[in-house]
């Protein structure tokens, strides 16, 4: 957006206390600068609210007066870029608009996810470019127009990222579009056994479902079971119906949701965890969790994906020196950045950013390490101490056999070899 808050906590290693002159600075300017009370040993924090950079990237940075012998730590690069939302095209049925208005709902109230909703009715997707939007989600769709299927298959292929909700509608088909896996059917709550079915187990490393507490207490009344094939399964109801799948197709990846978004199959909208479900799946499909623009020094900048070999990347240091030779531009997968400052990164997909490297702030606590860290340290492998090493050392060893046996397997091949030249030989004599 135009404006951004900037929080930063300026902290003290083995420092007394002390009152310090914070200042946020952007593209070399000095914007505000407050005054901040540091306790002795401890930390403060301090809010900016000036920061307003027009379009584009921009090199940022937090400064603290200081004149200790770590400068490096006095200051923390960052960099920002000032962009308009990307469109997500949202694909539905005509009179049904509970499904767009949570979705649409959740990932515009995001504070920083950078996506607006564009909804499109399913008889007029096929005239839409897909190429010009991060991800595509379909909600509760039945069998798909050939052209707008195709058009699908091939924007996946090429790399672009689907997210599929399944309700009634889509219980019509046989299988997923795109996902190209089978519908085994519908699973309904009923009133006479279990009224509605809770999320049993998820992937706590799946991005979606981070900060989501495993989706506890949604309850789901109306669930499509997909058969998983070779898919991941992220998460799973209490009746073993997989919720959650993604499966790489191409270049891309689609991801299935076997429930829908409209609060009708579930109670799903009205929970806390819906709001980062949305944000973090729209993140991770749109490709804005691949890579960081703010780095520590010996961290890594990922310069291509598998669909960008053969195409150049290239990076340019502080000083303005290119880093890649020619053949490392068109192979090289990542790079690792070794010291703190700005870097001009073009990527293989012909993405420019700018990326800002800091030091490590563990490096700043300078505080000795302690006698006995130091001796377990030394004495790693060494034994106890108390001539129990000793003892081991000068005990009976058990002695291999291995060279015996080898041997006696030696003299048994020489005698069969001896036996069998005798017989030979006795035969020849007798014919």
């Amino acid at each position: 957006p135009k404006k951004v808050r900037v929080q930063a906590v300026v902290a003290g290693f083995n420092t007394d206390a002390a009152h310090k002159t914070v200042s946020l600075v952007l593209d070399g300017k000095v914007l505000e600068s407050k005054q901040v009370d540091v306790p002795a040993n401890g930390r403060a924090q301090v809010e900016f609210l000036s920061l307003e950079s027009p379009y584009g990237f921009h090199r940022g940075e937090v400064r603290v007066d200081s004149s200790d012998q770590l400068p490096n730590d006095d200051r923390f690069p960052f960099a920002v870029e000032r962009a308009d939302p990307n469109r997500i095209l949202f694909v539905h049925q005509p009179g049904q608009g509970r499904d767009l208005l949570y979705f649409k709902t959740a990932l515009e109230s995001a504070a920083q996810a950078g996506f607006v909703v564009e909804p499109v009715m399913v008889e007029q997707a096929a005239g839409q470019s897909l190429s010009k939007y991060p991800f595509v989600v379909l909600s509760d769709l039945g069998p798909l127009p050939s052209v707008f299927d195709d058009n699908l298959r091939a924007y996946v292929n090429n790399g672009g990222s689907v997210l599929i909700a399944l309700g009634p509608a889509s219980a019509a088909s046989r299988t997923v579009p795109v996902f190209n896996e089978p519908i085994l059917g519908t699973r309904y709550a009923s009133r006479e056994g279990d009224r509605f079915q809770t999320v049993a187990s998820t992937d706590p490393e799946y991005p979606s479902v981070r900060g989501t507490n495993r989706l506890e207490g949604v309850q789901f009344y109306q669930t499509i079971n997909v058969q998983p094939g070779n898919s991941r399964v992220a998460a799973k109801l209490t009746d073993d119906t997989p919720l959650l799948l993604e499966k790489h197709i191409g270049e891309g990846r689609v991801v299935v949701f076997a429930s829908t978004f409209d609060n009708l199959a579930n109670d799903f909208p009205l929970h806390t965890s819906f709001l980062p479900f949305i944000e973090q799946t729209a993140r991770y499909l749109g490709g804005q969790q691949d890579h960081s623009s703010n780095l520590a020094v010996d961290d890594f900048v990922e310069l291509r994906s598998a669909k960008d070999r053969g195409a150049a990347a290239d990076v340019i240091d502080p000083h303005g020196k290119h880093l890649l030779t020619l053949n490392e531009a068109s192979t090289v997968q990542s790079f690792k950045v070794t010291e703190d400052g700005f870097y001009e990164v073009r990527r293989a997909n012909g993405r420019a950013e700018l990326v800002a490297v800091h030091a490590d702030r563990r490096e700043s606590d300078l505080a000795a390490i302690p006698g006995e860290t130091l001796d377990l340290w030394r004495n790693t492998g060494r034994g106890t101490g108390d001539g129990t090493s000793a003892t081991a050392e000068s005990g009976a060893r058990p002695w291999s056999l291995w060279r015996y046996a080898l041997f006696l397997v030696l003299l048994i091949g020489l005698a069969e070899s001896l036996l069998a030249a005798r017989y030979l030989s006795v035969e020849k004599e007798a014919a």
